[in-house]
């Protein structure tokens, strides 16, 4: 390649262009065309598509398909952060983190302990009226016979999670009864 000469310019007054450019009328260039327009109309599509599908789909706070009518008004997102992970110690032995700033749900039994799972497990019975329970599906009635007895699904996995836990220290929580009825029913121990 020669040295461009000073005073001249860089590129020469011939320059070549691809025939793709040259022929813009071509029909190759318009079939390129064409199938560029189409393929960003239909990424265009697909992400609004998309978009509208994620707007759909039940989340915590949008809410659920099997949340009870009568209840998704009161119904809250409250985010709660839980402590007690586990790390091991300097003799390698595995300990639970206890930060004491936040209430305590596991360990040996006490009063504070009991104390968290009761503030926990507030809404777990909930009686609807019959007629603001057209939705309801399997339930039983309360004492008064014009209310359902209900409870939402996540209360009843706590409070069999909370059975459970009572089941390890039975002997604290029901001193002198073997094997309680209540227990077995969440351990999968047969209550007969």
């Amino acid at each position: 390649m020669e040295d461009a000469e000073e005073g001249q310019p860089f590129l020469s007054g011939k320059q070549t262009t691809p025939d793709v450019i040259r022929n813009v009328g071509s029909p190759k260039r318009r079939l390129l065309d064409w199938a560029w327009v189409i393929s960003t109309l239909i990424f265009a599509s697909l992400s609004v598509f998309l978009y509208v599908q994620c707007l759909r789909i039940e989340a915590y706070e949008r809410g659920f398909s099997t949340d009870l009518d009568a209840l998704k008004s009161q119904i809250q997102l409250h985010q709660v952060q839980f402590s007690g992970g586990l790390e091991l110690n300097e003799t390698g032995k595995l300990h639970r983190i206890v930060d004491p700033e936040r209430p305590q749900y596991v360990g040996p039994p006490t009063p504070e302990i009991d104390a968290a799972w009761d503030d926990l497990m507030l809404a777990l019975d909930l009686d609807l009226p019959v007629t603001e329970s057209a939705d309801v599906t399997w339930t039983m009635k309360g004492q008064d016979s014009s209310k359902y007895r209900v409870s939402l699904d996540l209360y009843h996995s706590l409070h069999c999670l909370n059975a459970i836990r009572r089941a390890l220290d039975s002997d604290y929580y029901e001193p002198g009864v073997q094997h309680p009825y209540f227990f077995r029913l969440h351990i999968g121990m047969h209550p007969f």
